[in-house]
């Protein structure tokens, strides 16, 4: 994951402005794997069918955004509810 730590300066929510923080590698295999089961949705209720490289955490820990390619989807119906991993 090559994220400049720079970016974390600037990027927020697009829903509420909270800041990004990227999640640890536990998260993003247990999304992946969820993923892979087709057991995922975003909060646009669109079924999230690509693994994600990366996962930005918004501050309250409730919305997750996927990277991929190393770049941030940042689209509020995109975002996948932290819920998805637990």
């Amino acid at each position: 994951m090559a994220l400049n730590p720079k970016l974390f300066e600037r990027i927020r929510c697009p829903v509420n402005g909270q800041e990004l923080a990227l999640a640890d590698d536990a998260m993003v295999k247990a999304l992946n794997d969820k993923i892979e089961s087709g057991k995922v949705f975003d909060v646009g209720d669109e079924e999230v069918v690509d693994r994600v490289d990366a996962l930005l955490v918004r501050n309250d820990k409730e919305v997750l955004y996927a990277v991929r390619d190393d770049i941030p989807v940042l689209i509020g119906d995109r975002g996948i509810s932290a819920a998805e991993v637990a």
